[in-house]
């Protein structure tokens, strides 16, 4: 997806008000890392 494209997409969620400045306040305190699966039995 280009900038371009995806600044449309947010500038219409914005627009509809599915996200607002607290949205983007609280997305700033979240903690997301990809969890890591490893295997149990590795050679």
């Amino acid at each position: 997806m280009s900038y371009k494209k995806a600044q449309k997409a947010i500038d219409a969620l914005w627009d509809e008000g599915v996200i607002s400045n607290d949205t983007i306040e609280k997305w700033g305190e979240e903690h997301m890392r990809t969890p890591y699966h490893y295997e149990t039995n590795r050679p």
